[in-house]
Order: C-alpha cells, then structure tokens, then sequence
C-alpha cells in the first residue's frame, strides 16, 4: 500500500510592508543619531570656508561630513536645527511598531513645528544674535527663518507674530503628541469640582461616586458612537443608480427572495445594496457601585453574564461583537431578532438577583 504524502503548507509570503518599514525605520534612526553627533560636536573651524585653519584633528564626531551637514543645518534653519535629531528618532520609532503608526503620516507637522521655531528665533535678533555667530550663520533662525520673517511675519508686528508662531507650535505638538487638550480639561475640570466636596459633610462620599459615575458614563457614551460608527463603515453602501429595492429584513424570507415580503418578488439588481443591521447594547445596573465594594463579585458576574448571554444571542443568530467593561454590544441582522433577543435576555436573567440589565436597541 502507497504510504500517502503529507499535504504540503502553503508557503508564507514574507510581510513586503513590515520589512520596508523596518528599512525605512532603520535608515532614520541612523539619520538622526548622524545629525545628534554632526550638530553637537560643530565646530567652524572644521571648515576652511570659514576663513579659519582647519582643526586637525577635526573636532566634529561624525567627521568632515559631518561638519558639512552641520554647517548645513544651522546655515538653513539655524538653532532650530537642533529640533532634527529628536524628531527623525521619533519618526524612525514610528516604523518599528503599530502604536505609533499614524506619526507616519504626521510628518507635515514636524516641518511646521521646525519651520515655526526657525521663524521665531529670527524675531528677536538682539537676544539669540550671540547663537547666530557661534553657528557660523546669518540669524538665529538660518534663512529660512530670516525670509520667513522678511517675507511674512515683519507685518504683523513682532507680538503679533509671536501669537502666530505659538499657535503654529502648540497645534503641531497636538498633532505630533496627539495629546487630547478637551479630555484633559475636562479632567482637571471634574478633579476641580471634586476638591468643591467638604468629605466632613453628609453624602460627600455619594457626591464624589455620583461625579465619577457621571463621567464614566459620558465616557461610555463617547465609545459607544465610536463603535456604531465603525459599524456604520463596514456596512455595504448602497447602490447609487437605479430603483431602491426595499426589503423588510424582519422577515427571513424577504433576505432569501430579496424582495418585498406579501408582494411581487421582483429580482434583486446587481451590485452592493445597503444592509440595515439593529445595534443592540446593555449593561448592568449598579455595576460601578458592585465593583468598587467588591470586585471578585463583580468579576464573577461578568463571567455569569458571558455564560447566559453567548447561547442567548447565538440562538437569534446575533453577533458578540465587543464587551466595554460591564456592556455588551451585540449585532442583528433582522430588528425583530434583536427585540425577540432583547425579550429573552430579560427572561434569562430575571431570576439572576444582581444581574439586571439595562437594554438599547438602534436600527440603521
């Protein structure tokens, strides 16, 4: 008897992307620590342009390129050439993980943060004159901070353009650090109300629950529209010409027919039509209050939750799609299942003496 041949694996094509990002990655981060030794260790004497004897040895650590690119750098931008190391290692850590992966394309806003500091130090030319003559260059912002200035900035007055250049810098550090300026005020805002709250005075402790529940709830509130809209984004669109073909998904024939149920069945036209899907979200009433007194209660009532719901759901051919700490998101086809679902959760779990859930439904 032929002895059988194993089934051979498909071969795995190797990941073009990840390796040019790992490429791309490695070829800036050996930029940058080129332009940390280049413009740290400049010395003008480096260079016979400058009208001086060339030291020997060159004092620049990355050599007579070195000293060109550096010399470059601050003829150009001026001290603001300083800015280059940190942000090119910044940009390089971009390639080698995921986290940072919208920084890639973030890059027009490090140019503008360089570009708004050049120009900056070109306003005040009697304070930064002194670093402009130790970097061999024509202002403390290299040219194109001083054109910047000539060309631009000279007509709103130096205090206008300050306003300018420090809009023009904090929005571009926004951008690059992606720091939320409203969930931070915010923050200090609830933290402020808090400090208000006399904890010697009846009911302070339930102030200060009922303000964390309150921000906690506007938090949910807040992922809750994110995670519809990302529904919304994967749903087909509809088809942009001919007759709209109208179809009750309630009813299970009407998907299988793709017509009107109770009416003639017509042929469904080709092409992508739009699916209505019923978004369908609970969670769990005093939960906050459960898991701050006892927290293993808490987590044992998830699990109780994820055991009776899961056949429940499966049973109306819903989707589990995402758990957001004590809430559910759950997906349907057909609103009659989601309602039909929604009816048997509640009898599921009436006789479950903490778990009383809260249930919304939401077509579109």
């Amino acid at each position: 008897m032929a002895r059988k041949e194993a089934p051979k694996k498909p071969d795995s094509k190797p990941d073009v992307k990840g390796g040019a990002n790992e490429i791309l990655g490695i070829g800036l981060m050996a930029l940058a620590v080129l332009f940390l030794l280049a413009l740290f260790s400049f010395d003008k004497g480096d260079l016979s342009i400058n009208g001086t004897n060339v030291n020997d040895p060159l004092h620049n650590l990355a050599g007579t390129l070195g000293a060109w690119l550096a010399q470059g750098c601050f003829m150009a931008l001026g001290v603001a050439a300083y800015l280059l190391p940190p942000l090119t290692l910044i940009f390089a850590l971009a390639f080698f993980t995921d986290k940072l992966d919208g920084l890639r394309r973030r890059w027009p806003w490090a140019v503008a943060l360089v570009l708004a500091g050049a120009a900056g130090l070109s306003l005040y030319p009697n304070l930064f004159g002194g670093l402009a003559e130790n970097l061999n260059t024509v202002d403390a912002g290299g040219y194109v901070g001083l054109l910047l200035h000539k060309g631009i900035f000279q007509h709103v007055g130096t205090a206008g353009a300050t306003v300018l250049l420090l809009a023009v810098y904090l929005v571009s550090l926004l951008y690059l650090t992606n720091f939320k300026l409203k969930d931070w005020a915010k923050a200090a805002w609830e933290k402020w109300k808090q400090r208000k709250v006399d904890p010697s005075q009846p009911l302070a402790s339930e102030e200060i629950k009922l303000n964390k529940r309150e921000a906690e709830l506007e938090q949910r509130v807040e992922d809750l529209k994110k995670e519809l809209a990302e529904a919304a984004q994967a749903l087909p669109a509809a088809a942009p010409d001919g007759e709209p073909n109208i179809i009750d998904l309630s009813q299970p024939q009407a998907r299988a027919n793709g017509g009107v149920v109770g009416g003639a069945v017509e042929d469904a036209p080709a092409g992508p039509k739009r699916k209505l899907a019923a978004i369908v979200f609970t969670d769990i009433l005093d939960y906050t209050r459960l898991a701050n007194h006892d927290e293993k209660a808490a987590l044992k009532l998830i699990k109780l939750q994820r055991r009776l719901l899961k056949p429940v759901v499966k049973k109306f051919e819903g989707e589990w799609l995402k758990e957001i700490g004590d809430g559910l998101l759950l997906s349907f086809d057909s609103s009659l299942n989601a309602v039909k679902c929604a009816l048997a959760i509640q009898e599921t779990v009436r006789a479950e003496e903490l778990l009383n859930l809260r249930i919304g439904i939401h077509q579109g």
